[in-house]
């Protein structure tokens, strides 16, 4: 690689850590704000995407019923992009209910392997047992508050990006100009 083709890799490198920190940051700071406005982004992509599905509707030389198939996914497509706009709270809590269901389904299955772990006489039987009961509280408080839960996901993903912008930060330095 030559010179410049480092340099522009480092000044990218440079702008994904800025840019990835900055988010990070964001998502820490505001979290609601964050989640609703992933969930709006979504929108503008379903809304684009039935924009191009009705366009080349329009264009086509010839129309199956594929065709007015994908007429139709655009249009639901353009209703659930308008909806994610409007009103983006409702996507985050309901990935929240969701989610609680499935720590709820694991913590029964938690359960059913319990029962297992007792039958063959484990002494760590308890462990299996408080592991179930956490993830059935933990998906029970979700259920109750999955707002608090988006919040508390999106400070997680921040916390991560934060810490990746530094460690990319710190590999700036290796990037260095070697005969391969």
């Amino acid at each position: 690689m030559n010179e410049n083709t480092i340099k522009n890799i480092k000044i990218g490198m440079l702008v994904t850590n800025i840019l990835t920190l900055l988010a990070g940051v964001a998502f820490i700071a505001w979290p609601k704000e964050s989640s609703e406005m992933f969930v709006r982004i979504i929108g503008i992509l379903f809304l684009a995407a039935a924009v191009f599905e009705t366009i080349c509707f329009i264009f086509a030389k010839k129309r199956g019923i594929f065709d007015f198939i994908s007429v139709f996914v655009a249009v639901a497509a353009a209703g659930l992009g308008i909806w994610f706009l409007v009103n983006p709270s409702w996507l985050v809590g309901f990935f929240g209910y969701v989610f609680g269901v499935v720590i709820i389904l694991i913590g029964i299955a938690n359960l059913h392997q319990t029962i297992f772990i007792v039958r063959y006489h484990r002494n760590i039987w308890w462990v299996s047992l408080l592991v179930a009961f956490l993830a059935i509280a933990l998906g029970v408080f979700i259920i109750i508050n999955p707002f608090g839960f988006a919040d508390g996901l999106m400070i997680w993903i921040g916390i991560g990006m934060v810490i990746e912008a530094v460690f990319g930060f710190f590999n700036l330095p290796a990037i260095k100009h070697r005969e391969i």
